[in-house]
């Protein structure tokens, strides 16, 4: 049995000029994540059972800011789930 997660965040801050000062003008976060779990094992003599499932998750908001004052956009996110199971038996 075997198990992975890999985490990872995107930040990006966008700035412009505003009566000479420096103000943002966009802000996006983006968190994704996937996994995996797989397993292998032997069923007595003859038999095997394998397979895996997996997920893959991402959310992304991105914030503009007109005349200083923040205008957030919906929530953006994607969910996917696999897997698979195999049952293998020697007559």
């Amino acid at each position: 049995m075997s198990f992975s997660i890999t985490p990872s965040t995107w930040p990006v801050i966008a700035t412009g000029t505003s009566n000479g000062g420096e103000v943002p003008t966009r802000r996006s976060r983006r968190l994704s994540l996937s996994g995996t779990a797989n397993l292998n094992l032997t069923l007595g003599k003859k038999g095997a059972l394998s397979g895996g499932i997996g997920r893959s998750f991402s959310a992304d908001r991105t914030t503009t800011f007109q005349n200083g004052l923040p205008q957030a956009s919906p929530l953006a996110e994607q969910d996917f789930w696999n897997g698979n199971l195999q049952l293998s038996w020697e007559l």
